[in-house]
C-alpha cells in the first residue's frame, strides 16, 4: 500500500507503515479476509488484496503457491468484498469538540487510522460531519475509495474547523433510512446531546450494520482539577456559569458523567451498539491496539 510521503499533521508514515503491518491482526476474524475467498454477504465487488504470511489456522487452499515458489516463503492470498471493509464516518465538528483543541484532533487522528484500515482492505470511505465553520469545508466530503486515497482523506480532515451547534441523532437518522447502507458506522463525539438522540444507531445495529459510538472526552474533562471560583461556558450555546469549584461539587460532576456515560452504554449495548469512552490524552497507539483491539500486543 502507498504510504503518503512526508510528515502530516495527523498521522505520519512511520506510524501508517506500522498500522500497515499490524492491520490483519487488528481486522482477522471480519468477513470476507483473513484468507476467505469471499464473503458471503450479497453484494461489493470481491478484490484481490494483497499477500500475506501464512498463520496457523488459516486455509490452506488459499496459500499462493506460485509466491511460495519465488519467495520461499509460505504465503496466502487476501480478498474482501467491497462492502466488508466500508466504513461510513460521523464526525462531531461542533464547536465543544474544540475545546480544548486535543479533543478535535484525537478525533481526527483517529478517523484518519480507521479510515486507513478501510482503504488498504479495498473497503469506501465516507466521511460525513456535522457542525463545522461555514466555509472550511462542505457538508459532506467526496467518496474515498482505493489506495491511493489516503493523501486525501487526511487532506479532507485536516481541512476541518470545528464550529457551530449540533448533534450526532440527524446524521445517524439519515443513516439509518438509507437502506442501501451496508457499510460499517462509526460515530465519534463528545456526545453532549440527550442520550436518547441517538436512537437511529440501535435501528442500524438491528440491521446487522456494525455500529460503533466513540465517546472523545478530554483529560481535563474527565479528571478536572480546577479549585476556586471560575466561569464556565459552553462553547457552542455561549451561556456561562460561575460556579465554586470544592471536592463536593467535582464529586457530583464526576458522578453525573458517570451517569451519563453509563446511560449511552445501557441504552444501545443491548441492540448491539459498541461504545466506548475514549480519553483524547491517550496515545492513538493505545486507542487501536489496546482499546478497539484488545487481543493486539
Amino acid at each position: 500500500m502507498p504510504i503518503p510521503a512526508g510528515p502530516h499533521p495527523l498521522l505520519d508514515p512511520a506510524f501508517l507503515r506500522r498500522l500497515d503491518a499490524l492491520r490483519p491482526r487488528l481486522v482477522r476474524g471480519r468477513p470476507g479476509f483473513a484468507g476467505e475467498r469471499a464473503s458471503h454477504r450479497p453484494g461489493g465487488r470481491v478484490e484481490f488484496l494483497d499477500h500475506r504470511p501464512y498463520a496457523h489456522g488459516d486455509d490452506l487452499s488459499q496459500l499462493d503457491w506460485n509466491a511460495v515458489a519465488r519467495t520461499e516463503r509460505l504465503v496466502v492470498k487476501e480478498y474482501a468484498r467491497e462492502q466488508d471493509f466500508s466504513l461510513l464516518l460521523l464526525l462531531d465538528a461542533t464547536a465543544s469538540m474544540a475545546v480544548p483543541p486535543a479533543k478535535w484532533l484525537a478525533a481526527a487522528r483517529l478517523a484518519a487510522a480507521l479510515g486507513f484500515l478501510s482503504l488498504v482492505q479495498g473497503g469506501v470511505v465516507t466521511l460525513r460531519w456535522f457542525g463545522a465553520r461555514a466555509g472550511s469545508v462542505g457538508a459532506e466530503a467526496p467518496i474515498f475509495r482505493g489506495r491511493r486515497a489516503m493523501a486525501r482523506l487526511l487532506g479532507a480532515l485536516a481541512a476541518v474547523t470545528p464550529a457551530g451547534v449540533g448533534d450526532a441523532g440527524d446524521p445517524l437518522a439519515r443513516a439509518a433510512g438509507d437502506r442501501s447502507l451496508r457499510a460499517a458506522v462509526v460515530v465519534m463525539s463528545d456526545f453532549t446531546c440527550d442520550p436518547r438522540r441517538l436512537a437511529p444507531a440501535a435501528a442500524l445495529a438491528g440491521r446487522g450494520i456494525e455500529t460503533l459510538l466513540l465517546h472523545l472526552a478530554a483529560p481535563e474533562e474527565l479528571r478536572p482539577g480546577f479549585s476556586g471560583s471560575a466561569a464556565l461556558a459552553d462553547a457552542e450555546s455561549g451561556r456561562a456559569v460561575v460556579v465554586a469549584a470544592d471536592r463536593a461539587l467535582l464529586a457530583r460532576y464526576a458522578a453525573a458523567q458517570g451517569r451519563h456515560c453509563e446511560t449511552l452504554r445501557r441504552l444501545y449495548a443491548p441492540h448491539g451498539v459498541r461504545y466506548e469512552l475514549i480519553d483524547a490524552g491517550w496515545p492513538i497507539e493505545e486507542v487501536l491496539f489496546r482499546r478497539l483491539a484488545p487481543t493486539v500486543n
